[in-house]
């Protein structure tokens, strides 16, 4: 690589950064909403949060069934497989109420909470220079408490807005699939998942 692409590349590292400044604006709202909440899986301990990060480590584990996270929660499977288009060199900037959870690459994945509420979801393929996903705040749904959400990156020159998947479909597309690690987490409304424990019986 030379030293005007390295020079590019740390460039647009720090514009991502500082790139935030104007409030998120939520357009519009999931196309299929009524589609959205899904039952959970069967409670118990489920993986890591897609937010953690590994020194040198692009992709984690590979996809396990999520657990059912508790009342105070709902929690997002976002992933990104082949239909998204674009290679492997450009990566899909997800966004959480107008801040970077994390760039998925094809066949990766970002398990994710956030308080029940209204929240925007988005992600876009060749988000520089604009990062829209700042500026107009991605697509708007209202999140339950206990439900998780399937939603994987919609193809090249889409709006952003996430594709809700039905739980049976998005788990047999995300056989295979693995952990995102390699971006630091910037969602502020993003929390760390809470898998009750199962009783011993």
């Amino acid at each position: 690589m030379t030293f005007n692409k390295t020079l590019k590349r740390a460039l647009a590292g720090a514009l991502l950064l500082t790139a935030g400044i104007l409030p998120a604006v939520a357009q519009h709202t999931f196309s299929n909403q009524q589609q959205l909440a899904t039952q959970a899986g069967a409670p118990g301990a489920g993986p890591m949060t897609g937010a953690g990060t590994q020194s040198g480590k692009i992709f984690g584990q590979t996809y396990a069934t999520v657990g059912q996270v508790n009342s105070q929660q709902a929690q997002i499977v976002y992933y990104r497989d082949a239909s998204a288009g674009a290679g492997r060199s450009a990566a899909a900037d997800v966004y959480v109420d107008g801040d970077l959870q994390t760039a998925l690459l094809p066949g990766g994945y970002s398990i994710f909470c956030v308080k029940p509420g209204e929240h925007t979801l988005g992600a876009y393929i060749h988000d520089a220079p604009l990062y829209k996903g700042k500026t107009t705040g991605g697509s708007r749904a209202e999140l339950k408490g206990g439900m998780t959400y399937f939603v994987k990156v919609a193809p090249v020159g889409s709006n952003g807005a996430p594709v809700v998947v039905l739980r049976n479909e998005a788990e047999t597309q995300l056989q295979g699939m693995r952990a995102q690690m390699h971006v630091l987490s910037r969602a502020s409304a993003v929390q760390a998942c809470d898998y009750p424990s199962v009783p011993v019986v």
